[in-house]
């Protein structure tokens, strides 16, 4: 009976919201629905970096608040500015020949009529990046501005709203992100630069790209390593025309030795994550915050476990 009430009351729900829509888009409202929602899309992406942010933040080993949040914010500003003028670069042109040789594999016909809409799908995804990295830009900075009144908020919600019970529950994982963050950067970088020096020696074009796809996609659990490998192979074999198998063998002996070795060591507790929860936070968070939500979904994942398990408590 109460899974029953449950799915009536959500059938209610979606109902009122399909309705709200409608009535908002007949009294030509919804343009301002719209807006209202872009500005908060804004707001939740900067608390979502305040809540990254905020364990690396108390690490800081300086007393001013302001001090410890300028540290953090500019040093990854500045980290994400150097790999985007070092590697970015690398990655664009890489990813421009990739799209050359998938053209050629694929041998499409190219008429004057596709070529213009080509190049209007090219405008317009110029145009739609423009506008994330805008909207990033900004959630970003207004992180930056709460983070700095974290405490005072902390203090005044808790006192004023009563929700102090969250804030404690953010007080009790806030250790393990860190870790995980930590683990992260090493992981990342660690794999990054094994499968470089890998692909590098057996002359795999490409191979920084390739190197720097298997690094992002082996966060997804279980197919992410799988997937990227079998890209790996796929696009040597197109270049070369050869099944190279001590190349295979290669790529494959340091993903395992950095599954079965260097995870278990570098992210220890953090392992115990369910799957289930890095998938769902990689497909919402992924959606809304692009590659920065990807890279941090775990982060996410261990907050929605934590909050499920507070709740069974």
């Amino acid at each position: 009976m109460r899974s029953k009430h449950r799915l009536i009351v959500l059938l209610e729900v979606l109902l009122i919201c399909t309705l709200s829509i409608h009535l908002l888009n007949q009294l030509q409202l919804f343009s301002l629905f719209i807006t209202f929602f872009e500005l908060l899309y804004t707001i939740l992406i900067s608390l979502c970096f305040v809540f990254i942010f905020e364990p690396i933040i108390e690490k800081v080993p300086f007393k001013k608040r302001g001090i410890q949040c300028t540290v953090v914010y500019f040093f990854l500003f500045v980290l994400v500015f150097l790999i985007g003028v070092l590697f970015m670069p690398v990655i664009v042109n890489e990813w421009e020949k990739l799209k050359e040789l998938f053209q050629k594999v694929i041998s499409m016909a190219t008429s004057e009529t596709e070529l213009v809409f080509s190049y209007q799908n090219a405008f317009d995804s110029t145009l739609t990046f423009l506008q994330k990295f805008t909207d990033i830009s900004l959630s970003y900075l207004l992180g930056y501005f709460i983070s700095l009144e974290y405490l005072e908020l902390k203090n005044y919600l808790s006192k004023n709203l009563r929700i102090n019970q969250i804030f404690k529950l953010y007080d009790d994982f806030k250790e393990m992100i860190f870790l995980y963050i930590k683990a992260l950067v090493f992981d990342l970088g660690i794999l990054l630069t094994a499968q470089t020096l890998v692909l590098n020696l057996f002359h795999v074009r490409y191979a920084f790209s390739l190197a720097f796809g298997l690094a992002v996609l082996n966060i997804i659990p279980y197919f992410g390593s799988v997937f990227g490998q079998i890209i790996i192979f796929f696009i040597d074999y197109l270049t070369t025309g050869t099944f190279r198998f001590s190349m295979i063998m290669s790529v494959f002996v340091v993903q395992q030795i950095e599954s079965n070795c260097l995870q278990p060591i570098l992210y220890g507790k953090v392992m115990h994550l369910k799957p289930l929860y890095i998938f769902i936070s990689i497909l919402f968070f992924g959606s809304f915050m692009g590659l920065i939500g990807v890279l941090f979904a775990p982060v996410f994942a261990i907050a929605i476990q934590h909050f499920l398990q507070h709740l069974k408590q």
